[in-house]
């Protein structure tokens, strides 16, 4: 009888191993399970990681590349506290929107949105100053602007009576894109013929910066005239200052700029555009031009010359007896607006944060 009872009790122990091997079996399964779930997660939390940063690098990038483009014509169209055209690129399911909101005249948040499959989706901000004409003439003192200790004689005519009114050889047509904007800005047309300044720039744009982006230089001396071949304008010339006179011409709708690097003598002819010079600019013999002049010295306008448009000269002005200054917001918007691509480069002002609702 006491057999049987041994092999009871063999059987007895066998099964409690059994039972031990099957219970440490289900644990390790579940912490295999368990490091499995949290392999998992840590990858996709990784993962989610590594898209938030696709996403933010991509946002950035959007922003980055709407700095690097030279604003368009389309920016006078919008409205102080509106959106202008949105901005989109795709790869894949990676999706960036790009648009800019004026907050003022000349101050813009740039918005990148970044997405994933319409989802996920990242923004980055930045606030920029971007030079605007219309502001940039407003913001003149007067016709002829000059500094502090400036040296003044005018005995000839400098009028600023009817600077938003278009004249020939202008038409209306020619200052459409602005004169609506011109005549809010300026609404009673009338701007003093002499105005003082503290500097000498464009805004944000310094005087050193203008001088840079003038790259074309003139000679001390020189007339201006119109260069034709093969029925174009021949526009790099340096006394090559468009043709106002026949804007039907070839070189009718070409805008200058041109520097002086020192002191320039303008000997008849005539021309249209942006001239910075260094020194003194003299325009003598019946010399004309139209548009804009950033001046470190003196202008003086003599023998007949006339100026049509606005003046910086931060030394002073000259003017004789029968020579002329007229100031027109047309002649000068058109010249300033056709720098846009070298001067309308947004220059940030600080890291821009999102502080409300921009929709």
């Amino acid at each position: 009888m006491g057999a049987p009872v041994k092999r009871r009790r063999e059987v007895g122990e066998g099964g409690a191993v059994l039972l031990v091997v099957v219970l440490m079996g289900l644990a390790m399964y579940t912490l295999a399970h368990a490091l499995h779930l949290m392999a998992a997660a840590a990858l996709e939390e990784s993962r989610a990681a590594a898209r938030h940063v696709e996403l933010q690098a991509s946002a950035d990038g959007g922003v980055a590349a709407a700095l690097q483009e030279p604003p368009g014509a389309w920016m006078d169209s919008v409205d102080i506290g509106r959106w202008g055209p949105d901005i989109r690129a795709e790869t894949g399911g990676l999706s960036v929107s790009t648009r800019w909101r004026r907050l003022a005249s000349e101050v813009w948040l740039v918005e990148s949105t970044a997405r994933w499959f319409g989802r996920l989706a990242t923004d980055s901000h930045r606030l920029v100053w971007v030079y605007d004409p219309i502001e940039r003439i407003r913001a003149l003192p007067g016709v002829v602007s000059v500094g502090p200790s400036a040296d003044v004689a005018v005995a000839g005519r400098l009028l600023g009576d009817a600077i938003t009114e278009v004249r020939a050889p202008l038409d209306e047509e020619a200052c459409a894109p602005w004169i609506t904007r011109v005549t809010e800005a300026m609404p009673t047309g009338v701007k003093p013929p002499l105005g003082q300044i503290e500097s000498l720039g464009l805004g944000l744009l310094d005087f050193e910066t203008l001088r840079t982006l003038a790259v074309t230089a003139l000679g001390p001396v020189g007339t201006p005239q119109p260069e034709e071949a093969a029925g174009e304008c021949v526009g790099d010339g340096p006394w090559n200052w468009g043709d106002p006179d026949r804007p039907f011409r070839p070189c009718g709708p070409h805008l200058t700029l041109r520097r002086g690097v020192e002191s320039t003598e303008v000997v008849g002819g005539v021309g249209q555009g942006t001239l910075v010079i260094d020194g003194d600019l003299v325009l003598s013999a019946g010399a004309r031009f139209y548009g804009f002049l950033l001046i470190a010295g003196r202008l003086r306008v003599l023998e007949g010359a006339s100026v049509e448009g606005l003046v910086v000269a931060f030394e002073g002005v000259e003017i004789a007896s029968d020579a002329t200054v007229t100031g027109s917001a047309c002649w000068a918007l058109r010249a300033l607006a056709a720098l846009r691509p070298a001067l309308g480069a947004p220059i940030p002002i600080h890291e821009a944060r999102r502080f409300g609702p921009f929709d």
